[in-house]
C-alpha cells in the first residue's frame, strides 16, 4: 500500500464518528453558545438578553407606562362627540351645546330664540269712542289759561299747551309749508285770564292759520285746509224747537258767518233731521253755531216761563 492511501484510511477511520455525530445534533457546535437548551424553541416574549417580558396591552406604553384605553370622547380632534359632557383634554370639562347660538363661530344658523311671536293688541274697555275724545278735547278748549310766549318757536309753543292742558296737538306740517311757515317761526303772546281758544285764536290767526278738532286731536292747519276738511257736528232742538227747523236754518245761515254756507258759495252745510240738526263747518264756525244754539235755546226757555 502506497502512503497517501494509508494516511487516507487512518484519516477516515478517526473523523467517521465525529461525523456521525454532527449528523444527530445538527449543531455544528453541539450546544447553545450562551448556555441555552438548543433543543426547545425560543418563545415569543422571550428576551434575547434573558429576562422575560409579560405580553403587552394595547395601550401599553412603549416606554413602560401603562395606561387606561382612551375614550373616543377625549380625542379633542375627534369630530364624534356626543351630546353629553364630554372630558376636556386640557382636565376641564365643557357642557354640550344645547343651541346652534352656542357656536362662537357660526357653525349652525342661529336659533331665533330672541324672536317673539306678536301680541294681538286686546281692546281697551275704558277707550272712549271718537267722538267723545273730540267733545272731550273741545271742553278743554273752554279752560282758562296763562302764556307767555316771546319769540318761542311754533312746535315749542305747541308742545307747552298740550302739556299744560293734557291734550294732544299736532302741527299739520305740509299745509303750514304751503305757506312757508315751519316748527321754528316765532310766535309772540302774553295773555293770562282767557279761555285756551281765545289764545289759540290770538296766536294763529297771524300766520293764517287755524285749529281744528278731527281724528281725537287738535290739529294746527291753515285756514284754507281748514276749509277743505270740514267737521260734521250734531246739535240737539227740544221739543219746542223741533218744528221750527226750517226756520233755524235760514236764520242761522244768514247771521252766522253768512259767507261760509253753501248758498253763498262756501264749505259750510246743515241739514235738519228731525230734533237733529247735522253741521258740516270749520271749528271757527261750529263755534259760532254752538253761540248761536245756546241762545236760541235761551231765548225760548225765557218765553217759556215768562208765560
Amino acid at each position: 500500500m502506497s502512503k497517501p492511501c494509508a494516511a487516507y484510511l487512518i484519516a477516515m477511520i478517526f473523523f467517521l464518528p465525529c461525523i456521525d455525530a454532527l449528523a444527530q445534533d445538527g449543531d455544528p457546535f453541539g450546544s447553545d453558545p450562551f448556555g441555552g437548551d438548543a433543543d426547545k424553541p425560543a418563545a415569543a416574549d422571550t428576551d434575547p438578553f434573558g429576562a422575560p417580558t409579560e405580553p403587552a396591552t394595547t395601550n401599553d406604553n412603549p416606554f413602560g407606562d401603562t395606561k387606561t384605553p382612551v375614550s373616543p370622547a377625549a380625542d379633542p380632534f375627534d369630530n364624534a362627540n356626543d351630546a353629553a359632557e364630554a372630558d376636556d383634554p386640557f382636565g376641564g370639562k365643557t357642557k354640550p351645546a344645547e343651541k346652534a347660538m352656542s357656536d362662537p363661530f357660526g357653525g349652525g344658523r342661529p336659533t331665533p330664540a330672541a324672536i317673539r311671536p306678536a301680541v294681538k293688541a286686546k281692546p281697551r274697555k275704558d277707550l272712549l269712542p271718537k267722538h267723545e275724545v273730540n267733545e272731550r278735547i273741545r271742553r278743554v278748549l273752554s279752560d282758562e289759561t296763562r302764556v307767555t310766549f316771546v319769540e318761542t318757536p311754533l312746535a315749542d309753543a305747541v308742545a307747552m299747551l298740550s302739556q299744560d292742558h293734557d291734550i294732544p296737538v299736532l302741527l299739520n306740517k305740509r299745509a303750514l309749508e304751503e305757506l312757508g311757515l315751519t316748527e321754528d317761526t316765532p310766535v309772540d303772546i302774553d295773555l293770562s285770564g282767557v279761555s285756551l281758544r281765545s289764545v289759540l285764536k290770538i296766536m294763529l290767526t297771524p300766520l293764517d292759520c287755524t285749529f281744528i278738532v278731527k281724528d281725537e286731536v287738535l290739529q294746527i292747519t291753515t285756514l284754507e285746509h281748514a276749509e277743505q276738511n270740514p267737521v260734521l257736528r250734531s246739535y240737539t232742538m227740544d221739543e219746542e224747537l223741533a218744528p221750527r227747523a226750517e226756520k233755524i236754518v235760514n236764520a242761522m245761515t244768514s247771521t252766522v258767518v253768512p259767507d261760509a254756507w253753501e248758498d253763498k258759495g262756501g264749505p259750510c252745510s246743515v241739514s235738519p233731521v228731525d230734533h237733529v240738526l247735522m253741521v258740516s263747518a270749520t271749528e271757527a264756525v261750529h263755534e259760532e253755531v254752538e253761540n248761536f244754539m245756546t241762545m236760541l235755546e235761551d231765548a225760548f226757555s225765557k218765553r217759556k216761563y215768562a208765560k
